[in-house]
This record gives C-alpha cells, structure tokens and sequence, in this order.
C-alpha cells in the first residue's frame, strides 16, 4: 500500500507547484507597446534663392504600458505544507499454532491487511503570489545609431537628397543649396530605417523668395549729380 501513498503525495506537490506557476505567470503578463516617431523641424523657414537650408529629424522610441525599472512581484516563499497522506490499516492477526505438539498444526491464515485510509489528507493551501509590477506612463527614448534619410520631394530643388545617422541626442541633419534660383517652396520629408520597418516623419516647408537688391550709393548718386550739373550749366548760359 505504500505505493498509494506516494501517488497521492505526489499528485499533491504537482498541483501545488501548478497553482504557483499559473499564478507567477498572470503577474508576469504586462503589456508592453513600442513606437517610434521622426520628428523634423523647423516646420517652415524662409530664405533668399541661391542660399542653404537646414533641417534636422529626431528619432525617438516611446515605451508604453510597462516601467522596465519595476521587477514583477515575486511569488509567496511559503507554498504551504501538504497535507499528510492516510494512515495504512493495521496488518491482521496470523493464525495461532495447533496445540497438538506431535503433529505440527496447519498454520492459520494470514490476516487480511487493512484497507488505506480513503482520505489521504487535503494538500496545504499554495502561498499566494507576488503583486504584479505597476505599469508605468509612457517613457521616450532618443536612438543613437539609426540611417535618416531626407529628400526634397517637391518645389523648386525637387529630388535633392541626403542621408546622414543620429547622435546620442536621436537627431540627424541635412543641408542643402538652392540652385534653382526660383521663388517657390519646398517640401522636404526624413525617413528613418528601422529593424521594425522604415518610419515617415512629418513634411516641412522651404519657402524660397527673390533677392531684392538696393543700389548702392554711387549708383544713385551720379545720375543725380548729373541732372545738377546740367541744371547748373543751363542756368549760366541764361545768365
């Protein structure tokens, strides 16, 4: 009978250990969401034609749903104590010796061995589990080390492209000239390349005027000059 007994006992500490398994597993089980964001500014500049711009783009990875500083709460160190196992019924009694001395008695039949007792006893009750981590609010992150590629994607410079890799600050840059020499505007656009898929950033403006210039001085001064002189030389002759 003592291969019951260990069944049951068995049977036990598997439950008990499953309880605690399923219940560390619902603490462990925080949702984490993951995005990323290319942000380029200045949204609208202006310049003269012929002259440089530059934009730049910030990558940036946003975590929301759980705080990475937060361990999960730890299951209960106390499972609780199995309950211990039934009793086996006591053996029976063997048969007594025949009290004839001369021929040997038969000898008595064995008892029969007592039944094992049918309640084996209730397991302990399993430690309950840790509290589960907090989810945090949503926490961004700069990334280092990432391919921005920027392209002018209409206006005046239309096609003109660059490429350049963010710093510790998640930000890359691009310059470019204005060799249309035409008043008009640009739409210029950044593109980060990610493990997860490329991700868009948002579209700015380049608004590009003509270049007023004003005279200078002695462009100015000498046909004033001139009409002076001439006033001046007709007003003699009259005298």
């Amino acid at each position: 009978m003592r291969y019951k007994r260990d069944i049951v006992l068995c049977i036990g500490l598997f439950l008990i250990f499953l309880i605690m398994f399923v219940g560390n597993a619902a603490s462990n089980d925080v949702s984490v969401e993951i995005d990323y964001t290319v942000d380029l500014v200045p949204i609208i500049a202006t310049n003269t034609v012929g002259t440089e711009h530059e934009v730049t783009a910030t990558v940036m990875m946003h975590q929301t749903g759980g705080d990475p500083s937060e361990e999960p709460g730890d299951p209960s160190e106390d499972p609780g104590e199995p309950g211990e196992p039934g009793e086996p019924g006591e053996p029976g009694e063997p048969g007594e010796p025949s009290e004839d001395p001369g021929e040997p008695g038969e000898p008595g039949e064995p008892g029969e061995p007592g039944e094992p007792s049918e309640d084996p006893g209730e397991p302990g009750e399993p430690g309950e589990p840790g509290e589960p981590a907090v989810p945090g609010e949503t926490i961004s992150i700069p990334i280092e080390g990432i391919t921005v590629q920027f392209e002018v994607i209409a206006g005046p410079n239309v096609g003109k492209h660059g490429e350049d890799y963010t710093n510790t600050d998640g930000t890359a840059t691009f310059i470019y000239t204005d060799t249309g020499n035409l008043p008009g505007t640009d739409y210029i656009k950044a593109t980060a390349i990610l493990d997860d898929g490329d991700v868009e950033s948002n579209v700015v403006k380049k608004i590009w005027e003509e270049q007023n210039d004003i005279p200078e001085f002695p462009t100015i001064a000498l046909p004033i000059a001139a009409i002076i002189g001439l006033a001046f030389i007709f007003q003699r002759r009259k005298e």
